[in-house]
């Protein structure tokens, strides 16, 4: 089978999307992957320019197909190549020439990766490691270096590959598995500009997967998996209400996945404590639009609400030059209402106000001011207020209450869409469609903040008046495991098997007013008892010179001792005893092909299960 790296890199974000490229299925490539190849494609390009008009680069050429012998003319740079090999093959920016002997020459090749984006991803460093391990099948020498170039101007990155190309082995080992036997439904997220995105949510809502909810990870997946837990609703039925202690000052409760999906399958809101909510004369809802990688914010809305009346406000910024500008214009805006609570939804924007302080001379104490009076509406539903969503995203909880967007695909991807469509082409109906989206961000906000004002006045009648879909922790029952209780079961079978179980129970663990003897016997825990490490008899170090198995060099650099134990029988007068026989070797680094091996021999040394060898 062989590994393209379009393959590869579907590993990399997904392993489920790799399994289902190796099956030929297709979807419907999302815009942004569109846009993402276009962005590729032009700096690419661009690329190519600047190196055609420097006369350092004056070797370097293009290849559309490269093969083995075409790397032994060893040119300085080629661009824009295809390498294969019997299972590899992969597309290369570019590749450069270094010294130092491989199976090309007195020369060998590093891989070379460009990104259009601000930002190196650990993603992008996996990538160049797989060319790195393409190269290193083809010239018989790894290579030590790879280099990113990356973002506008061009920036380059040196990047150490060794640890990488160990991750890049375990993907093509785990992409091999993923031909035969599916890997389990697993959402994260690269889904949200993933051709199979619609299909594999359906059939996760189908299968009622966990990783719908977005705040759990893999190992705590792992976790719940090894107690029976597959599912939302098995998960749903682990919540229980606990009393409520006292905390100390600026205690923030963790977040329950348990609540979540029990808020989930009885499509209720629980409210586990009410929040309090800075009471201002005026309400100010805020949300900005930025760049891919957040340094460059060119929209700031505003949605200033004061008495029952509300106005609008957008600031738009077509150059990171005017970035400063619109800033002060929503600074000027704000600062005009003296009492004011600025809301905003996540750290995004307070990562904004934060950087802007910096950037900005002269009006510290009026953003001081803004910091001091912003409030993170979405702290509220990490720990306070359970909605039965799948996550906490504005867009999830805005559907939940009503709003409806203008356009149904907006979201925060496809907003750096049409800004990125509106720099190519200056459509004016990629920008209107931005303003839109971020004003009606703001509007999202006030009606959560409704919400909360909602919840908050139904806390205060009385339970039987409460609405149906509303449910405060503090009037549930709350269940204690430390209590003697008669369980109810489905069935009546399992009731006779708990009345044997306590049984059992009792007899083996509880010890009222019974003899001496069973109390000491089952007060002592068994501790398995540990085989004892034998002390070595002899030690042996073969006396010979050990050849790179790569190159079959004997120039080489000694690493970590290594050692085994061999048990042996050993026979004298008196009679037999048993022989330790320890073998030392060394794990060794090759000068020239920089390969790191272990000697054959010492690897023929089995290890038995009791920490043993034999040969």
């Amino acid at each position: 089978m062989e590994i393209a790296d379009h393959l590869f890199q579907s590993i990399v974000y997904c392993p489920y999307k790799a399994h289902l490229l190796l099956k030929a299925e297709s979807g419907e490539k999302s815009d942004y992957e569109i846009l993402q190849d276009e962005l590729k494609s032009d700096y690419l390009k661009q690329i190519l320019s600047n190196l055609q008009n420097n006369k350092r680069f004056a070797e370097t050429i293009t290849n559309p197909i490269c093969t083995l012998n075409d790397l032994r003319e060893g040119h300085k740079f080629i661009m824009d190549t295809r390498i294969t090999d019997t299972d590899l093959s992969a597309h290369f920016d570019a590749i450069e020439k270094n010294t130092g002997y491989s199976a090309l020459g007195s020369f060998f090749y590093s891989p070379i990766l460009l990104s259009h984006k601000v930002k190196i991803f650990k993603e992008d460093k996996t990538v160049l490691a797989f060319r790195g391990l393409l190269l290193t099948k083809l010239q018989n020498r790894q290579p030590e270096y790879g280099r990113i170039i990356y973002g506008t101007p061009c920036k380059t990155a040196r990047i150490k590959l060794g640890s990488h190309i160990d991750d890049a082995r375990h993907l093509i080992a785990k992409l091999k598995v993923n031909a035969n036997d599916p890997p389990p439904l697993v959402l994260n997220q690269h889904c949200q500009v993933c051709e199979f995105k619609e299909k594999c949510r359906e059939r996760a809502i189908k299968d009622d997967n966990l990783t719908l909810l977005g705040q759990i990870g893999t190992k705590e997946i792992g976790k719940l998996n090894k107690k029976g837990i597959f599912t939302l609703t098995q998960l749903s039925y682990t919540f229980r209400p606990r009393r409520k202690r006292k905390r100390p000052d600026g205690y923030r409760r963790p977040h329950s996945i348990a609540l979540r999906a029990l808020a989930i399958r009885e499509k209720k809101i629980y409210v586990h404590e009410m929040p309090i909510l800075p009471n201002t004369e005026t309400d100010i809802f805020f949300d900005v639009e930025g760049s891919d990688g957040g340094n460059f914010i060119y929209l700031a809305g505003l949605v200033v609400v004061k008495k029952d009346k509300s106005e609008k406000y957008s600031f738009w910024a077509n150059t990171p030059a005017e970035e400063t500008d619109i800033f002060l214009q929503c600074l000027k805006i704000i600062n005009s209402h003296g009492d004011y609570t600025l809301y905003h939804y996540g750290n995004y924007e307070l990562v904004y106000l934060n950087r802007m302080k910096k950037k900005v001379h002269g009006e510290f104490g009026s953003i001081d001011k803004l910091i001091a009076n912003s409030y993170n509406l979405l702290s509220i539903f990490y720990s306070n207020i359970y909605l039965p969503t799948y996550t906490n995203g504005l867009k999830d909880v805005g559907n939940f209450l009503g709003f409806q967007w203008t356009d149904k695909s907006a979201s925060g991807i496809q907003s750096l869409i049409w800004r990125q469509r509106w720099e190519k082409s200056g459509l004016a109906d990629c920008k209107e469609k931005i303003i839109q989206y971020n004003i009606e961000d703001c509007l999202a906000l006030l009606k959560v903040k409704e919400l909360i004002n909602w919840i908050k006045t139904n806390e205060s009648h009385n339970q039987e008046n409460h609405p149906d879909d509303l449910v405060f922790l503090k009037d549930l029952k709350k269940v204690s495991h430390f209590k003697f209780l008669v369980g109810e079961f489905a069935l009546p079978e399992f009731d006779t098997l708990n009345k044997y179980a306590h049984f059992d129970y009792q007899r083996e663990r509880v010890h009222v007013r019974t003899n001496n003897y069973l109390k000491k016997y089952f007060s002592k825990a068994k501790v398995p008892k540990k085989r004892p490490a034998y002390k070595a008899n002899t030690s042996l170090i073969p006396e010979r010179k050990e050849a790179c198995p790569t190159c079959n060099t004997i120039s080489r650099n000694q690493l970590d001792a290594l050692s085994k134990k061999v048990i042996d029988l050993k026979f004298f007068k008196g009679g037999i005893k048993r022989w330790v026989i320890q073998f030392n070797s060394h794990r060794y680094h090759c000068r020239r092909c920089k390969e790191t091996f272990i000697p054959e021999w010492y690897k023929n040394i089995r290890i038995s299960k009791r920490n043993t060898a034999t040969t």
